[in-house]
Order: C-alpha cells, then structure tokens, then sequence
C-alpha cells in the first residue's frame, strides 16, 4: 500500500510541474519583494523556474504579486539553466527550466520506487 501512495504522489507531482510548465510558457507568476534600493523576484516564467534581481533607484520596501501576466512564449525546451548578469544596475536572473525541474523529479521517484521495492522483497 504504501508504494501505491507513493507512486500516485510523484505522478501527481509530476502533472502539476507539467501543468507549470506549460503555463510559463503563456504567462508568468511572481512574488517579489523591493527594499529601499534592490529588487527580488522569485516565481515562474520563460519556461522555467528561478529568480530575477536588480538595484532600482527608487525606494519602496513592499511585496509585490504577479499572477497571470501575458509573456511572448517561448521555446519548448528552452536552455537548462539560464544565468545571466548583466547592465549597470546590477540587473541579473537565473532560471532553470521546467523540463529539467521534472527530469530530476522523475529520476528521483523512480530511484525511491525502486529502492522502497528493493526492500519490500
């Protein structure tokens, strides 16, 4: 019984990391948070996964929301992992791609299944 909870588990997991995937491709969903001079944004987009920062000139110490926001789309299987640091105002992100996010999950259930039914005989 308890491999049948664990293998529903991961299948369900692995279908709402689809389900993200196929989202970030239309529209982005972020929380972020700005302090007197720098910004953090953390949520999904551009086909993956990651963080997004920057020094702005303004100050306002907030959270901030992001649901639903229309993107271009992108490729399917755009790069691994996206790093980038760039301009004067120190603006940078890092995003790892939804594919490879449910390649690593799915190799680690089938490694857990595995070894739970290694033990189980």
């Amino acid at each position: 019984m308890y491999r049948w909870k664990s293998f529903w588990l991961g299948l369900l997991v692995l279908a709402c990391q689809g389900w993200m995937w196929v989202r970030s491709m239309r529209e982005s969903d972020q929380i972020g948070y700005t302090t007197g001079t720098w910004s953090w944004e953390f949520g999904s987009f551009d086909c993956g996964v990651g963080a997004l920062w920057g020094e702005y000139t303004f100050s306002v110490g907030r959270f901030e929301f992001a649901f639903g926001v229309p993107t271009g789309g992108g490729p399917w299987f755009p790069a691994a992992v996206a790093f980038q640091q760039a301009g004067h105002l120190a603006l940078g992100h890092l995003i790892v791609a939804w594919w490879l996010v449910m390649l690593v999950t799915a190799v680690g259930w089938v490694w857990f299944l595995a070894r739970r039914r290694g033990s189980a005989e």
